[in-house]
């Protein structure tokens, strides 16, 4: 569940709110009254999302990654000492 909090909030404990978006990496909704609501990500996060919406961008690639992601959790196609346990 992302969390949410008032722009008032997010106002007067900006240092604090940004400590933990960064610290979770999770998205925060700030919410604003009588305006539309906003998310927070961390740099990092943004970064991934960003990456991953690249990656899937091309039909082919998304699904190459999506067969390799089936492999992994079926334990298709790997070599000895691929994957930990």
């Amino acid at each position: 569940m992302v969390k949410t909090r008032s722009f008032a909030h997010v106002r007067d404990h900006l240092d604090q709110v940004i400590d933990e978006v960064c610290e979770t990496n999770k998205p925060l909704v700030i919410r604003r009254r009588w305006h539309r609501p906003v998310v927070m990500v961390s740099k990092a996060e943004f970064s991934s999302m960003q990456e991953t919406l690249h990656l899937l961008s091309s039909a082919a690639n998304a699904q190459r990654l999506h067969k390799a992601a089936a492999d992994v959790q079926h334990r298709k196609n790997l070599m000895d000492g691929d994957l930990v346990d």
